[in-house]
């Protein structure tokens, strides 16, 4: 078995020492066509690993509290916090990335003076409100979402596809909330408050609900 998969199943929450003896033993294509319980078990818990990082590495959001620190909170099934970190400290390396929920949190730095990885017992919500976290959106963030909803087509809205490709699960580990569209938002009315401001006319601030 290669070992990407035996580093997926050492991350499940049931595994048994036993599970890591037998994964070493099977072969891809044993996988493929399991022929005992056993082994079905073993292709089950590497696939139900693999699926969450799979979905988490796309659902989860980061805030900048300071420049270099990205902070995500994910509260995943399985234990692949410092995975999820370390993925975004190859994605983004030079930044110290910070993964975690009430429980623990990790943290993942690559840069061209060496790696660090640390998990920490202890609540995400602490270190979030120490740096500064959960302050006012910042002009990025406003752009961004205002180019978002101009895209929004309703003719389009299909919520039983929306579904399927977002289960609700994954989006629940990582808190992500779903809002609902405004309407007649555009990226010309946030770029229009924007001359507005800086020309002093008037003083707008340009939020989404």
């Amino acid at each position: 078995m290669r070992e990407s998969s035996i580093n997926y199943l050492k991350r499940h929450r049931d595994l048994r020492q036993a599970d890591i003896l037998l994964a070493r033993g099977i072969s891809e294509d044993d996988l493929l066509l399991p022929e005992n319980e056993k082994v079905r078990r073993i292709r089950r818990m590497i696939r139900e690993v693999g699926t969450e990082y799979h979905y988490l590495k796309s659902f989860i959001r980061f805030e900048e509290p300071r420049r270099g620190i990205l902070v995500g909170y994910a509260s995943p099934k399985h234990r692949i916090k410092q995975m999820l970190a370390d993925h975004f400290a190859h994605r983004f390396p030079g930044n110290l990335i910070v993964v975690g929920d009430e429980r623990s949190f990790c943290l993942s730095l690559l840069s061209e003076r060496g790696r660090l990885r640390v998990e920490v017992k202890g609540s995400i919500k602490v270190l979030r409100r120490e740096l500064g976290c959960g302050g006012r959106e910042d002009e990025g963030s406003v752009l961004w979402e205002s180019y978002y909803f101009s895209q929004y087509e309703p003719r389009r809205r299909n919520l039983g596809m929306f579904k399927r490709r977002m289960p609700e699960r994954y989006r629940r580990e990582v808190k992500l909330k779903l809002k609902s569209t405004p309407g007649n938002v555009t990226l010309d009315d946030f770029l229009k408050n924007k001359e507005e401001e800086c020309s002093g006319d008037k003083d707008i601030s340009y939020g989404l609900l």
